[in-house]
């Protein structure tokens, strides 16, 4: 591994951070059923700037990887990081859970479908909270990595609910190593209203190839969707030795997005 990286767009180093973050734990923003019938509660964290005065704070919804197998959560370290990172430059974040299935191999549209339908669960608690917190609802960005990756984009471009960017208040879509495999993507086209999207991806990714990223990049573009893609030459899935250029690399397409809005 190198470390080097390429942009399609000049970088900058993230501001330094502003505020303190408090999080607010397990917040139970849904009930699911499970596949033997039974309901599952999902929950949430929430990550908070303290003593800002912002009358509206932008949102970041935060999905976690893990296969759609459990053993990782909300709670998984690039989440926790990238979450606290940016609630303390004044980002309100939610880090959500969603189903997941000892087996989802099994039928994988099944998996992403449930995780799909959770995570647009977690966007109407963020609706429907956004006054107690001052959640900005016109201004909310998408964000995963892997198999929350994956939930990004087929939630922008589901078929039977497509995002609508302007419509929805979605101004962005992070990609963190995520693009979908092709047993787990729901979309045959993409939706040309879905929001800019960034990727980021390492090209010696052994769990989820890195052709995907720059191949669905062209699939935007050439619906006239503004998409951007960092590559970490040599780098795995899961590149947490870059987290400093990922950091910055997500800030500066948020912030330019911020600007549009």
């Amino acid at each position: 591994m190198n470390g080097r990286s390429k942009h399609d767009s000049p970088s900058r180093q993230p501001s330094t951070p502003a505020f303190t973050v408090r999080v607010e734990s397990d917040i139970v923003f849904a009930q699911s059923p499970r596949p033997d019938g039974e309901f599952e509660a999902l929950r949430l964290d929430l990550y908070l700037p303290e003593d800002d005065l912002t009358p509206l704070r932008p949102v970041i919804v935060w999905l976690h990887g893990g296969g759609f197998r459990p053993g990782n959560d909300k709670g998984q370290g690039y989440i926790v990081k990238l979450a606290t990172e940016f609630a303390s430059r004044g980002y309100a974040g939610v880090a959500a859970d969603y189903r997941v299935r000892a087996d989802p191999a099994v039928d994988w549209l099944v998996a992403v479908r449930d995780a799909v339908a959770d995570a647009r669960l977690a966007l109407d608690w963020v609706r429907a909270n956004s006054a107690a917190y001052r959640m900005d609802v016109r201004r909310i960005a998408l964000a995963g990595g892997s198999a929350g990756g994956m939930i990004v984009h087929n939630l922008c471009h589901d078929p039977e609910a497509p995002v609508n960017a302007g419509r929805d208040g979605i101004f962005a879509a992070v990609s963190l190593w995520g693009p979908p495999r092709p047993e787990a993507r729901l979309f045959v086209s993409v939706n040309p209203r879905c929001p800019p999207t960034l990727f980021i991806h390492g090209t010696a990714d052994a769990l989820v190839p890195y052709h995907l990223s720059p191949e669905l990049l062209a699939e935007l573009n050439a619906a006239g969707v503004e998409g951007a893609l960092l590559t970490f030459e040599g780098a795995p899935h899961t590149p947490v030795m870059h987290m400093d250029e990922i950091c910055a690399a997500v800030e500066h397409f948020l912030r330019d997005r911020l600007f549009a809005v």
